[in-house]
């Protein structure tokens, strides 16, 4: 009984060892990755039109939400208005997220922490739930308001180019493509 409590006690270990560093090494990858992404983007100008073609540099295994942010080949949407108020009087970095269909997931940040929650659009009521975020200590408007509003949503439509989240037929959200 001691020996085999001592080799599963052994493997653990080990096995906690080789997570530890394949983890640094995957998210040091992830940052160059990110830095990569922002060095093209400052080169290039912003291009409006929806990439048909995926992104061939991206590798297989990344941390979602630094890549969608950074795939033209995803529609982005970034907050326009909370509540009847312009986003950028809320907000000195605006809200974004995207929706990941095959998921059922939305991936965003808040201008500061990045979020994750579920999805459901069943006979036309929408709804978000399981809204989680990182908790960085942040000096970019009160972030949870727009966390607490993701919660209230019940339907949800697009007319050109524009996102409506609603509660009970009221405009809660509205965002605009990115």
């Amino acid at each position: 009984m001691k020996k085999s409590l001592y080799n599963f006690c052994t493997i653990f270990i080990g096995l906690a060892v080789f997570m530890i560093f394949t983890g640094c090494s995957s998210s040091k990858k992830v940052s160059e990755n990110r830095q990569e992404s922002e060095e093209i983007k400052a080169e290039k100008p912003i291009n409006t039109e929806k990439s048909k073609e995926k992104s061939v540099s991206s590798p297989a295994k990344i941390n979602r939400i630094a890549v969608y942010f950074g795939d033209d080949s995803v529609t982005k949407w970034r907050l326009a208005t909370l509540n009847s108020q312009k986003a950028t009087d809320l907000y000195g970095v605006l809200p974004m997220m995207r929706f990941d269909n095959p998921w059922k997931q939305i991936y965003g940040t808040t201008g500061c922490n990045k979020f994750t929650a579920y999805y459901a659009n069943l006979d036309d009521i929408f709804s978000i739930s399981r809204i989680s975020a990182t908790g960085l200590k942040c000096n970019n408007g009160d972030e949870s308001l727009f966390l607490d509003a993701l919660k209230e949503i019940n339907e949800i439509k697009e007319e050109n180019s524009i996102l409506y989240l609603l509660k009970n037929g009221q405009e809660v959200l509205t965002f605009e493509k990115y």
